[in-house]
């Protein structure tokens, strides 16, 4: 005759392995939400990226002529700039996704006074709003600034 062991029952009960199952997909539901909130991040940060690169297009273009040509155009309705999607400067609106009207401003702070032509502008402000024209369009606008002086 055979000795019986002992049983020992040494499994999860159903109940254990609902309450695993439900804290498990609890934490899965806590990540998926801070997922998405880092791929907005990300995307915005990206963005945020190629205006800072468009605004130094746009600057050092400004700075290469000469500086008593931007007395030219000066005012709120200044040269217009289109980019595409990877910033780079285009010619026209229908290939943009991004567009930046420049306005210049003299800061007449910083004018020279001469007794035989009278102030001389030493400094622009130059304000670069950026506008994305394509869909979807996530961007507010954001206005950039930067100063161009002159250096005698």
């Amino acid at each position: 005759m055979k000795a019986s062991l002992p049983k020992t029952n040494r499994a999860f009960t159903l109940v254990e392995i609902v309450l695993a199952l439900g804290i498990v997909s609890f934490a899965i539901v806590g990540l998926i939400g801070l997922l998405t909130v880092s791929f907005d991040s990300g995307r915005a940060s990206d963005e945020d990226t190629l205006i800072a690169s468009m605004a130094r297009q746009i600057v050092t273009e400004l700075r290469a002529q000469p500086f008593d040509n931007l007395a030219s155009q000066a005012g709120d309705s200044g040269p217009i700039y289109y980019f595409d999607h990877e910033a780079h400067l285009v010619t026209s609106s229908s290939d943009a996704i991004y567009q930046a009207q420049v306005r210049i401003t003299a800061d007449t702070d910083f004018n020279t006074q001469s007794t035989t032509s009278g102030a001389t502008v030493n400094l622009y402000e130059i304000l670069m709003p950026f506008v994305r024209t394509a869909a979807p369009k996530r961007l507010a606008i954001q206005t950039l600034h930067a100063s161009i002086a002159r250096y005698d």
